[in-house]
Parts: structure tokens; C-alpha cells; sequence
């Protein structure tokens, strides 16, 4: 189609005199009339007429018939009987009357060929403006036949030995084609446009089909925190697919007792936290229907107070501090007793399983402002993020943000099975969004940096993205070039 709009920028080549042998052209289903100025090609109905020479173009008139005429299709109505004229004027005036449809003949029988063909164009023009107004459709031609004078029928040829000149006014043609190109030019955009939205949507760096997004706990509306908590409930009643009495809720607390200690004071702290939130959110959709994704706790919102956060809020958070007049429990925390967790049993993995309440025993206002209040202004959070080594940055991430909360909060929070906290993923999810805005600042060469020692237990400092990250059997071990990227195809998220 492209080629044949660029194509008709320039006439069609045609030879100089055009003879017509009508009889054979109308028995092969097309016919060429020629003009001094014009060549039009009649197609329809006439290669079925049994009929041939005059006999056909008299039968002809009974049909609907069609036209292309350099370029354009002419919508026709139904002749009227053209009995009365000589064969050459015959055809001449059947074919202007097909093309008018306005019921009248013109007079032409005694007129010269010159004149005659004037009066025809001009009848053609007016034939044109009515079949707009009739809604005919104009197309482009689709080929051209030529006969040579030898092959004439005597009856049937024109008699008029002239020569025809090039296509009707070249502006006309050049304007078609622009239209022609114009159209084409906005099907392709809109195909285009179409494409794009029923094709996933698939980033082209990362190949991820989609990025999700993970908000901060606040920003969710009431259904989608109900979501998160439901599920949450869900995975503690889940049997553990790892090798204990517990439930699948209990296999996150112990995977970070064990193997998972192994990631802290160590290059893979970020990376490990990372992938087990990962594996945490897929537990969550697939054993529970979780339909989100994991949110944060921005707790730089609450540095100036951060007990009195809306975050302990037993109706819109997690419950707050512990019972202070309770029973200690774990990490000189007592029972959470409002909030949606109270119904919780996890089990504390030291030497022995412990089961107990979900714990937590606030640490005094001095020791909170100590340990929080100006290390998570923000304007200690900026000097973190212009670290420009990763060991640098991963340092004070872990050393002073991570270690400052679960040291204030305490209870369940101050054990290696921190994991019982629900609160335990919205925290390490604030620290992973800090490390992928680091990332985000130079990913060319943040994406990939990773240095120091690999694990607490590794020999030396010689850490690189093949190095591999352990899970114990509780999930498949992957390489921390798998965790590196969030936005990565094996993780395919970011936050908001």
C-alpha cells in the first residue's frame, strides 16, 4: 500500500496513440476508453455477459456497475437504454451517463471529436460532485491495459487517432498521495498506540512485564491494609514446609535466627534482607491471596517522636508498646495487647522453641531520643545517602539505622527471630527503599556495587554480585546479582 500511494506521485506510463479492440477487452472483464485526454478502464459485470461487441454494451445497462478511473473508483447507477446512438458515440455517452446517473444524455451525436470530449469532461466534473454527494467512494487505480491497434475490432475502435497526454492536473495527484500518506500515517500511529495497550507492558531494561509498587503503610487505604493484615493472619496458620512443628509464619522467624544471622555485620546484609522480603510477599500471595505488595514503615516521618507514631495505632497500625504491667516475655518485652497481632503465637528459636505472645517493651524516653530522635532527621539520612561507597553506606544503614530500632522497640524485636514482629518486614522494607534511592542515584555503577565480606563467616573481603546467598533449604540459594536490582527481572518492583 505504501508503495503504491509513493508510486502514484507519478503518472502511470502510457503509449502515445491507444487503440481499443472492445470486444476482446469486454470479454475479459475490463475495458479501455480512450479520450484525447483521458483513459478510463470500466470494470463490472461484463466479463459474465454472453454477449459480445454492440450486443454486450446494450446489455450492459441492466447491471450496477463500477469504474476506476485514473485513480478513482465511480460509484454507478443503472443506464438507460442508449439505442438510439451510433456504436463509437454509444459507449461514449453510456460511460458519461453511468457516471452522471442524472438521467440525462448528452447531445453529441453530429460533434466532432474535440468538442465532444470537452462537453464529456465536463460532464465528468459535475458526475463527480453529485457522486460525493451521493456518498460514492474514490479509490486509486489498480492497472491499466492497452491493446495494440493491430488487435482492433473495426467496429469497435475509436475513431479518433489522437494522442493522450499524462494524467488529469498533477496537483490534483500530488494532493491524493499526501492525503494518501497523511492516513497512512495515522493508522500506523494508532496501531501503534492499540500495541502498546494490549501488549504487557514490559520495561525495557529491566524486562520486567510490569514494575510493582510499594507504599508506605499510611499511604495504603483501609482495604488494601485489611489485605495485608488478613494474610499475614493467613501464614500463621499455614503448616511449616521446613522442619519443625510450626507454622509457615514460624519459618521466617527461624530462617533469620539462623542462616540469616550470617548476613549481618557482613557486604550481604542489604541483598539478603532484600531477597527475603521477595520470597516473604510470595509466600503471602501464594498460601494467602495477598493482592499488594509489601509496604514500609517510613519511619523518618516519626524521628521526632517515635513512640507517639500513628504507626501503633490498634486500628489503622500494628498495636502499640507491650503491657507494662505484664509478664516479661522475650527481649524484655511484655504481651501486645491491642491492634490486629494480639492473636499471634510465634515461636522463639534459641536452644529451645519458646511460644509466646507478640512481644514488645518500648525502651525509656531518654534512651528513645538517644538512639532516634537526630540519627533519623533528615538531615542525618542525607549525609547517609551521599556515601559514595557501598561499604560506607551499608555501614550506617545497618550499624545505625537498622540496630537503633530494634534496639528501641525491644521485645520481639531485640531477638535474632525478629521475624515475629509482623512490623520486623515493614522496617527492613524502609532500609531496602533507602538502599535502591542510593541505587537510583547512579545505577551504572550502583547497581552493581557490592564489597567487603561477603557473609559474618567469610575469610576474607573479596565480596562480588557471584557470590551467593544462603537460605538453609527453606528456599533455593541465588546469587546476590539476583538481589542487586529491584527493578531487576527476578524482583521486578520499586517504591514509591
Amino acid at each position: 500500500f505504501l508503495l503504491s500511494s509513493v508510486r502514484c506521485l507519478g503518472p502511470p506510463s502510457k503509449p502515445k496513440h491507444l487503440h481499443v479492440n472492445r470486444k476482446q477487452s469486454l470479454s475479459s472483464g475490463y475495458t479501455v476508453v480512450t479520450s484525447a485526454r483521458r483513459a478510463f478502464v470500466q470494470t463490472g459485470l461484463l466479463n459474465v455477459l454472453p454477449q459480445q461487441g454492440r450486443a454486450s454494451r446494450r446489455t450492459a445497462h441492466n447491471h450496477s456497475l463500477h469504474f476506476r478511473a485514473l485513480g478513482t473508483l465511480v460509484g454507478a447507477s443503472r443506464c438507460q437504454s442508449l439505442e438510439d446512438l451510433s456504436p463509437a458515440l454509444q459507449v461514449q455517452q453510456w460511460e458519461d451517463h453511468c457516471r452522471c446517473s442524472s438521467g440525462r444524455i448528452i447531445a453529441g451525436a453530429a460533434v466532432g471529436g474535440s468538442l465532444q470530449v470537452q462537453q464529456w469532461e465536463d460532464h465528468y466534473r459535475e458526475s463527480r460532485q453529485r457522486g460525493l454527494a451521493m456518498g460514492w467512494r474514490w479509490h486509486f487505480i489498480e492497472r491499466w491495459d492497452y491493446l495494440p491497434a493491430s488487435d482492433a475490432d473495426p467496429e469497435d475502435v475509436d475513431e479518433r487517432k489522437g494522442t493522450t497526454t499524462e494524467s488529469d492536473n498533477p496537483r490534483k495527484r500530488v494532493t491524493l498521495c499526501l492525503k494518501t500518506l497523511v492516513l497512512l500515517v495515522v493508522i500506523a500511529l494508532l496501531s501503534v498506540d492499540i500495541c502498546e495497550r494490549i501488549a504487557p507492558r514490559r520495561d525495557s531494561q529491566t524486562g520486567c512485564e510490569t514494575l510493582a509498587v510499594r507504599h508506605e503503610w499510611r499511604a495504603l487505604n483501609a482495604t488494601e491494609r485489611n489485605d495485608f493484615v488478613q494474610s499475614v493472619i493467613c501464614l500463621s496458620t499455614i503448616p511449616s514446609r521446613w522442619r519443625h512443628n510450626g507454622t509457615l509464619y514460624d519459618d521466617f522467624a527461624q530462617l533469620h535466627g539462623t542462616i540469616g544471622r550470617y548476613s549481618h555485620h557482613s557486604a550481604s546484609f542489604l541483598p539478603w534482607h532484600r531477597w527475603t522480603l521477595h520470597v516473604w510477599e510470595k509466600a503471602l500471595k501464594e498460601h494467602c491471596g495477598f493482592r499488594g505488595h509489601v509496604p514500609y514503615w517510613d519511619w523518618t516521618r516519626d524521628w521526632m517522636d517515635i513512640a507517639s507514631s500513628s504507626i501503633w495505632d490498634p486500628n489503622t497500625g500494628f498495636g502499640g508498646n507491650g503491657n507494662p504491667n505484664g509478664e516479661p516475655t522475650v527481649g524484655h518485652g511484655t504481651c501486645v495487647e491491642d491492634g490486629p497481632f494480639t492473636g499471634l503465637r510465634p515461636i522463639k528459636y534459641n536452644h529451645t522453641y519458646q511460644t509466646h505472645c507478640l512481644s514488645r517493651g518500648f525502651a525509656d524516653k531518654a534512651t528513645l531520643d538517644r538512639l532516634l530522635g537526630e540519627n533519623f532527621s533528615p538531615e542525618s539520612i542525607g549525609r547517609i545517602m551521599r556515601a559514595e561507597e557501598y561499604t560506607k553506606f551499608k555501614w550506617a544503614i545497618e550499624f545505625r539505622l537498622h540496630n537503633n530500632i530494634h534496639t528501641a522497640i525491644r521485645g520481639d524485636f531485640w531477638a535474632m527471630t525478629a521475624a515475629n514482629d509482623p512490623l520486623f518486614f515493614l522496617h527492613h522494607a524502609q532500609l531496602d527503599r533507602l538502599w535502591w534511592q542510593w541505587q537510583q542515584q547512579k545505577p551504572e555503577a550502583r547497581l552493581e556495587a557490592y564489597e567487603g565480606r561477603h557473609m559474618a563467616n567469610s575469610t576474607d573481603d573479596s565480596a562480588n554480585p557471584q557470590d551467593t546467598l544462603l537460605f538453609d533449604g527453606f528456599v533455593e540459594d541465588v546469587p546476590v546479582s539476583y538481589a542487586m536490582n529491584a527493578g531487576g527481572k527476578e524482583l521486578c518492583y520499586k517504591y514509591y
